[in-house]
């Protein structure tokens, strides 16, 4: 059998070496480019405030895929927050709001980013709305709450929101009644 089968034997036999070479060959790179990208924002956000837009925005591009490339752009859009460009920090925040599962830590981070945005350009209902989102995801809960509650205040809707602090608070002595 072996040897009228000599053939393909060895022809396997190479093409598993080649598979198990390969996949080393593909972990080893893939190593190496989420070092680099680490490093890459490391590097970015070391920069002096002039320049880390620029160097935030070479690290989305060359590492998009990566954490460091999705972390770039969580870092671009709180730096437009901070310079007062709340219409293109939103829109950075849902764009990376859509590209996240509810399970991913960065959901509940980005619409919050999204009702800070909102809120900032006097939006209050898309706000409101975003607020009402996030005091659904757990580790949020208090912060949505506080926003939809900070909404009412400033449409001077004080018996709205004291119901919503009555509602938070009624939530933190019976945690379970919200479920």
């Amino acid at each position: 059998y072996y040897r009228e089968h000599q053939l393909m034997l060895k022809g396997v036999v190479v093409g598993i070496i080649f598979l198990i070479v390969a996949f080393s060959l593909y972990d080893w790179w893939r190593s190496q480019r989420i070092e680099s990208a680490s490093l890459s924002l490391s590097k970015a956000l070391d920069q002096a405030e002039d320049s880390r837009k620029a160097a935030l925005a070479e690290v989305k591009k060359e590492y998009s895929g990566t954490a460091s490339g999705v972390w770039a752009e969580v870092e671009l859009a709180h730096l437009d927050m901070k310079n007062k460009a709340f219409a293109d920090a939103e829109k950075k925040y849902a764009e990376l709001h859509k590209k996240v599962d509810v399970a991913n830590p960065l959901f509940a981070l980005t619409l919050y980013g999204i009702a800070q945005a909102q809120e900032a350009q006097e939006n209050l209902d898309a706000a409101y709305t975003s607020y009402t989102k996030l005091k659904d995801v757990e580790a949020y809960r208090m912060t949505g709450y506080f926003g939809m509650a900070r909404i009412h205040e400033m449409k001077n809707e004080l018996d709205k929101a004291l119901g919503i602090y009555n509602q938070y608070k009624s939530f933190f002595n019976n945690p379970d009644a919200d479920k």
